[in-house]
């Protein structure tokens, strides 16, 4: 599922809305607030660009999208529900990505860089916390004990 969905639906949640609902066509302050929300959780969460976010939320023009994050960075500072309501959505979704609240428990080292020294090719590695269905999921995929093998945090 792509995160531009899951902060739609968690943000529908939040302010009990459904999705569809959240990508109306409408002006009305209680479907709007929340969809510029969305927006703005979208551009700073994810790395889409505007038109793609525009695009996942049913087809805005990108500077819509624009307007509604420039209108959520002002009432952020203003208003403390808004502020309460980005840190209340933005981590639900972070739940919901770990693996339905699965803490991340798991450590595991993943290849950032190969070179050679000599006639051996040599991985430059790097700590990664997972959860402990990434660390299953990594072991699955690779051949490397090193990797495979996931020692507790």
């Amino acid at each position: 599922m792509h995160r531009v969905t899951v902060i739609l639906e968690e943000t529908a949640r939040h302010f009990g809305l459904t999705k569809a609902a959240l990508l109306q066509r409408t002006h009305k302050r209680s479907i709007a607030r929340p969809r510029q929300i969305a927006m703005w959780l979208a551009r700073h969460h994810t790395s889409c660009s505007l038109p793609d976010i525009a695009a996942r939320l049913g087809g805005f023009h990108h500077t819509s999208i624009l307007y509604g994050i420039e209108k959520i960075d002002e009432l952020q500072r203003t208003d403390p529900d808004i502020a309460d309501a980005l840190r209340a959505i933005g981590r639900a979704c972070r739940d919901r990505e770990d693996g339905a609240g699965e803490s991340v428990a798991r450590r595991a080292f993943v290849p950032i860089r190969n070179f050679s020294i000599g006639r051996r090719r040599v991985f430059a590695m790097a700590p990664l916390l997972l959860t402990q269905a990434e660390a299953a999921a990594v072991a699955r995929m690779t051949h490397w004990s090193a990797l495979a093998k996931a020692a507790d945090v």
